[in-house]
């Protein structure tokens, strides 16, 4: 896949979410690898502690691509499928493609994010920096529960994807 640069700073929908325009058109983009709490809406009300803590860490999410993006001086991205809503799947960089400016390693470090990967029987592994990003998403969501850092230190705090669940 080939290595693309957002001609404008892309917007910012919640922590693993982007939108650029190209021909006036939205286009979607959504991190791959990994999942961000969710952010409140505006029809969004608390019934649960866990809503509550979901949307604090969703906000701190969305921050923490907010200053990423802001404060590189290009923000590169590799194309890597599209998923089942349309929106197109990438690694994302800050300045170069290196694993020490990816996004996904960053905020799993973090403890912002929880590592939303498919095994590894199902995807292939064989160029280097696919398996490094894999591996560094896993390491570091492991050291970030460990030290309880993020999303790990907050008795409330549910998996996004389960969250997403409930709300049905």
């Amino acid at each position: 896949m080939a290595i693309k640069v957002f001609k404008a700073k892309p917007f910012v929908i919640d922590g693993d979410t982007l939108v650029s325009w190209e021909n006036e058109q939205p286009i979607y983009y959504r991190i791959r690898w990994i999942d961000t709490p969710e952010t409140k809406r505006a029809d969004d009300f608390v019934k649960t502690p866990y809503d509550k803590s979901q949307w604090k860490w969703g906000e701190l999410a969305k921050s923490y691509l907010i200053d990423y993006v802001k404060n590189s001086n290009c923000v590169i991205y590799v194309e890597k499928g599209l998923d089942i809503y349309g929106r197109t799947l990438i690694d994302l960089y800050r300045d170069r493609k290196a694993i020490v400016t990816n996004y996904q390693r960053l905020i799993s470090a973090a403890g912002l994010s929880a590592a939303y990967l498919p095994f590894p029987q199902n995807i292939n592994l064989s160029p280097r920096d696919e398996i490094t990003i894999y591996c560094h998403i896993i390491r570091n969501q492991y050291t970030a529960r460990i030290r309880k850092e993020g999303i790990w230190r907050d008795p409330n705090f549910i998996m996004p994807w389960e969250w997403r669940r409930l709300k049905r």
